[in-house]
């Protein structure tokens, strides 16, 4: 199966093989961005931007997630949370009860609000299934496919689900209705399971599970094609139901502290489920004895990971979450940064494909700052502060405090009408100010030829031009 992470905002291509599994980055251009949700219908693939200051923004790809494009960027202070598909029809949900839907086969650009009249509170999840859509939140709703007539089958506020899912067709005494579930819970697990009839009964009998005792609550459901339920959450939660959703039970062998945020099912009883840390797990949970493998992360360029959602495509697994850079690393003992007798060396280094900037007096560095390529020497104190970049996207700062010396060893030599300055180290944050004189008696007989640019090489030269041999010259080092 293709594994293919979606995380951020360039496009970045980059194919790397880890535990028998391909994978494959992609960063949609035009923004800065992490992502709440990815769904996936025929060749569509449409994922959801977290919200920030300017609101919030979903993008589509029609080549089944190869690349995408923005097509709705919401008001400010619109935050939407979830989508969910029904063909070429998207429905996105979000707080104060905004509901958005478009089709994307008559135009993606134009969304009409089907929120409810009087609700106010926020929406967390949206799925279709079985002709119906179910939107879940602060409280929960089923309408009809034709979006008018709203069903308000639970209400509670004080309790968010924060996922939903379509289970099955009841069978025996449940038999004619339809089975969905939501769960969520903060702190506490919370799942609900709702038996829905459809008109002309139109009714709904809602009970909530009793989960064993875990410490945290869930954050997302999945059922497979044999109406397994999964549950997963906060601090390695995972619970599985084999009755419809009827009663759980915990997998105790999924031995990870990390919360889980997002699983799928690709198969009976075959799980994918994804969380904080680079965390990516198989499950296979036939034959009773559940059994997890852990799916090794790429550790460069992008580390940091969290996978906030998931959907498969056309046998690919599209994650969609946030990502950071790691921060540069200043090589080094503490000793090494000490030298009251001279220069000291500074060595930097970065996640692969980054590039680092860095700057020598003590302001925070960006891409307009000193790119580094090689070893350099520092002959003043002061704070070296780094910076890894990918893309646009920056790590957190790094920084050390050097101790140095305006010490120089410096080698000055006569060729023909130039003087030449050498230096095995190169030199930064530096001016070298040459002076020749006649008289070396007297020390105000000096005059200034002219400030030298510092080079940047691993070992730099300086050459200055002379009108006249003078009798003696000398070099003043001024550290900036």
């Amino acid at each position: 199966m293709i594994f293919r992470r979606f995380f951020l905002s360039c496009i970045l291509s980059l194919l790397f093989f880890s535990g028998g599994q391909l994978f494959a980055q992609i960063r949609p251009a035009g923004s800065d961005l992490s992502f709440l949700e990815i769904v996936s219908s025929g060749t569509d693939v449409l994922a959801l931007a977290e919200p920030d200051t300017l609101g919030t923004r979903i993008f589509r790809s029609t080549d089944g997630g190869d690349t995408y494009t923005q097509i709705y960027e919401a008001q400010e202070n619109d935050s939407l949370f979830a989508l969910g598909v029904n063909g070429t029809e998207v429905m996105a949900v979000g707080t104060g009860g905004i509901i958005l839907k478009a089709d994307m086969a008559v135009d993606p650009a134009t969304w009409v609000s089907m929120s409810v009249e009087g609700f106010i509170g926020d929406l967390r999840d949206v799925v279709f299934a079985n002709g119906f859509w179910m939107v879940t939140g602060e409280k929960t709703y089923v309408i009809n496919d034709g979006g008018t007539n709203w069903v308000n089958f639970d209400e509670n506020p004080f309790d968010p689900q924060f996922s939903a899912i379509y289970v099955g067709m009841g069978v025996g005494a449940e038999s004619g209705s339809q089975i969905w579930m939501t769960a969520g819970g903060i702190g506490i697990p919370r799942i609900r399971r709702l038996v829905y009839t459809p008109p002309p009964t139109n009714t709904v009998v809602v009970s909530t599970i009793s989960a064993p005792f875990l410490a945290g609550g869930i954050r997302s459901l999945a059922v497979d094609a044999a109406n397994n339920v999964l549950a997963v959450g906060e601090s390695g939660t995972v619970l599985l139901s084999t009755d419809m959703g009827q009663t759980f039970n915990i997998i105790s062998q999924v031995d990870v502290s990390q919360n889980l945020n997002a699983v799928i099912s690709t198969a009976a009883n075959q799980w994918v489920i994804g969380g904080d840390e680079r965390l990516l797990l198989n499950l296979d949970t036939s034959g009773g004895t559940p059994v997890s493998t852990t799916l090794l992360e790429p550790v460069d360029p992008v580390t940091g990971n969290t996978t906030l959602a998931l959907t498969e495509q056309n046998g690919s697994v599209i994650m969609a979450g946030t990502a950071s850079v790691d921060a540069p690393s200043i090589s080094g003992d503490p000793s090494d940064f000490t030298n009251p007798a001279g220069p000291v060396e500074i060595t930097l280094s970065g996640p692969g494909g980054t590039s680092i900037y860095y700057t020598t007096d003590d302001s925070s560095p960006d891409a307009s700052d000193t790119l580094y390529t090689a070893p350099f020497s520092l002959i003043s104190s002061g704070t070296v502060r780094a910076v890894a970049e990918l893309d646009g996207v920056y790590s957190v700062e790094a920084s050390q405090i050097v101790t140095a010396s305006s010490q120089l060893i410096l080698s000055i030599a006569v060729n023909g009408m130039n003087i030449e300055i050498s230096s095995d180290t190169s030199v930064v944050g530096t001016d070298l100010q040459l002076q020749l004189s006649t008289d070396l008696t007297d020390p105000m007989g000096w005059s200034d030829v002219g400030a030298v640019e510092a080079g940047t090489g691993a070992s730099i030269l300086w050459s200055v031009p002379i009108p006249a041999l003078p009798s003696f010259w000398r070099v003043v080092v001024t550290p900036q």
